[in-house]
């Protein structure tokens, strides 16, 4: 492992298994990505290399301002290349000097710029590899459930591999990219951190995080004579506390005592399900509140009004509940149902989702096969060539019945 006996390393109170780096500190607005490559870049290279004089070297880079600024010339006007060939206005010279690297930039500087291929050229035998995570406003925002599986592949991989190698997580904050470095050498693993923003927030107590942003923006502001910016002073304020919580996430994460998908399912932590639970919590509502169940005008009631009245109800009576349940599932589309949020959990796999989702899946199960049931036993009785049943309604039931054999293997 890395000797990092003599070199700079904050407190990290919150998280003491996570080696917070010292580096150069980021003078300039929108720099945080390249500061993240160029940090990222300077710790591999000590870490894979053998001579103690050659590891010395780069961890004294990573502190040396001259280097940054030249690494920062060089891999910019590479990026600017990249840009212009693929037909980008010439404006994102203007743009990239204030050094905003969104992440399909951060990417591509990551898997095709010559100094990162030629150091994976050089240390095949050594695994290596990397992710982007996103996190912001104590949530993780990985924009959809297969961004985080190829993450949790990458970490799982890497955890479970016993080989000696690093596995690099670029987190994407709040409009700030830092790094997170897991480093394994004989099935020992050790965390580093490094942000350009060089604040020591792993060991700043949460009634004392506002008072220390608001003291770092003031010394800035000082320094740049230019005027406090309140907006900026909050921002970097949430930004401070998600950082205290991803990283003690990530380093449960390593020890084995959560991992990346479940946290991005979590109620906690995720947004994922969120989007999911809601329509599935207002089906559920609807369905198992207590309403009077004598009117077929009341959605609640409706089924139980179905089961019992069906068999002695007319035809037009029975087509006018018919039509009712019709209306209210195209409000929640079955297909669009079976085939996006269903199909993303059941490539998730049920073992991330929590007792409570569990349930709920469970409770809109039964109240779907109540539905379908409830749409057999109309064309027992009238028959499915009425003109009632129009085609209309014979897909939108064919979609749920569909929907519920996904759902049972799922909830099995």
């Amino acid at each position: 492992i890395l000797k990092m006996a003599d070199y700079p390393i904050l407190e990290s109170t919150l998280a003491p298994y996570i080696n917070h780096l010292q580096v150069v500190k980021q003078t300039r607005g929108g720099l945080c990505g390249f500061h993240s490559l160029f940090n990222t870049y300077c710790l591999l290279r000590a870490i894979l290399e053998k001579k103690t004089s050659d590891q010395v070297k780069y961890l004294l880079k990573i502190r040396s301002a001259f280097s940054v600024w030249k690494y920062y010339q060089t891999v910019r006007g590479f990026l600017l290349e990249h840009l212009k060939k693929n037909g980008q206005h010439v404006d994102v010279a203007n743009y990239l000097k204030d050094g905003s690297l969104a992440r399909g930039d951060l990417e591509y500087l990551v898997n095709k710029h010559p100094k990162n291929i030629n150091l994976k050229k050089r240390y095949s035998s050594f695994y290596l590899d990397y992710c982007t995570i996103y996190y912001g406003y104590s949530h993780f925002m990985m924009g959809t459930p297969k961004i985080a599986i190829q993450a949790q592949k990458k970490i799982d991989k890497f955890l479970n591999s016993k080989q000696d190698g690093v596995l690099i997580i670029y987190l994407g904050l709040i409009n700030h990219w830092v790094t997170f470095i897991i480093h394994q050498r004989d099935s020992k693993f050790s965390l580093y951190y490094m942000d350009s923003n060089n604040i020591p927030h792993l060991s700043i107590k949460d009634e004392d995080a506002y008072k220390t942003i608001l003291g770092n923006h003031e010394e800035r502001c000082r320094i740049l004579n230019k005027k406090k910016n309140m907006w900026k002073v909050k921002l970097k304020f949430h930004m401070s506390c998600d950082i205290r919580k991803v990283c003690v996430l990530m380093q449960k994460i390593v020890n084995k005592e959560t991992t990346l998908l479940r946290e991005c399912l979590s109620e906690e932590t995720g947004l994922f399900f969120k989007e999911y639970s809601s329509p599935l919590a207002s089906m559920v509502n609807v369905f198992t509140s207590k309403c009077c169940v004598a009117d077929p005008q009341d959605f609640a009631g409706m089924m139980e009004f179905c089961s019992s009245k069906l068999t002695n109800a007319t035809q037009e009576q029975a087509f006018a509940i018919l039509k009712l349940v019709y209306q209210w599932l195209l409000e929640y589309k079955p297909k669009a149902i079976r085939d996006g949020v269903y199909n993303e959990i059941k490539v998730i796999g049920n073992k991330y989702l929590s007792p409570a989702d569990k349930s709920l899946l469970c409770q809109w199960s039964g109240i779907q096969k109540k539905i379908a049931a409830y749409s057999d036993a109309y064309v027992k009785i009238h028959g499915k060539g009425d003109a009632c049943y129009d085609n209309s309604i014979q897909k939108v039931f064919g979609d749920l019945k569909k929907l519920i054999k996904v759902m049972d293997k799922l909830i099995s």
